[in-house]
């Protein structure tokens, strides 16, 4: 095995700006007008016209984020429409009454039509989940699906607070329930009662709005506690967060990555940086 160390002060996996696409192809989609690479105005390109921006109406919902999410390879959808975007463009087309029902591998595979009546005026604006995001989960209170710690922040609740949380107590799943950051060991069945079927009521974290902290009252949203770590391993791939992702970086950290690749392969690094 050969390893490189690294010492890293950049700020790696996040961004801003278009995520994907450049046209072309019929069903490809990007996120535009963003101020990090997981959030933006949904477009999808449609060879014939070009790039069309998505209706934000009442047909827009997790299914359909979801799946342009996984197509841009996220592991899904955090919050589906986060302050759509308003067009003032006289004959705007749009991709219209959208409907998916979440299995799609492509947003042209869902039911759709172009035209240019959107009643909301308004284009769809995701929020992707981060790589590391391991999914919703069902909860239940009295016996958690992360059951070694449980900690209460009913005002300032984040994701970055909760892992900071978790990580110092050297768990490693951090999970959030509205108020509660729950968290777990290595071995934990955090999947043990399955994910639900369909999200509706996303609670977002009290200390951050584009933030989603579960759903409802017994859906918890689980991350690695590697996600924003000062140092750690990576093994053949991954992604590496600055220190305290998603929040900012504090600055003046020593941070170290052992990064170890199969003998004879050359590792590769891409950087994206955040304003």
């Amino acid at each position: 095995m050969s390893q490189v160390f690294l010492l890293a002060w950049l700020i790696l996996g996040s961004g801003y700006g278009t995520t994907n696409g450049e046209g072309g192809d019929d069903g490809n989609v990007r996120l535009v007008d963003g101020d990090i690479p997981q959030n933006g105005q949904a477009e999808v390109y449609i060879s014939t016209i070009g790039w069309l921006p998505v209706c934000g109406d009442e047909t827009w919902e997790r299914a359909e984020a979801d799946v342009l999410c996984r197509e841009l390879g996220y592991p899904g959808a955090m919050i589906p429409n986060v302050n759509p975007a308003s067009s003032n463009r006289t004959g705007q087309q749009w991709v219209n009454n959208l409907f998916c029902d979440g299995s799609e591998s492509s947003i042209l595979d869902c039911t759709y039509n172009v035209s240019t009546s959107c009643h909301v005026n308004k284009a769809a604006r995701p929020r992707c989940n981060y790589n590391e995001f391991l999914g919703f989960y069902n909860d239940n209170t009295m016996d958690p699906v992360l059951p070694d710690l449980e900690e209460t922040n009913l005002h300032n609740m984040t994701i970055q607070w909760c892992l900071n949380q978790c990580r110092s107590q050297h768990m490693t799943y951090a999970g959030l329930r509205r108020e509660k950051c729950l968290c777990g060991k290595t071995g934990i069945d955090y999947g043990r009662l399955g994910q639900p079927t369909r999200l509706k009521s996303l609670a977002l974290c009290s200390g951050d709005n584009l933030q989603a902290c579960g759903a409802g009252r017994k859906i918890v949203a689980i991350y690695p506690t590697s996600m924003g770590a000062c140092g750690g391993q990576i093994v053949n791939s991954g992604t590496l967060y600055s220190p305290g992702f998603p929040g900012r970086y504090a600055g003046d950290l020593d941070c170290t990555w052992n990064i170890t690749t199969r003998i004879g392969e050359i590792g590769r690094a891409s950087c994206r940086e955040r304003v």
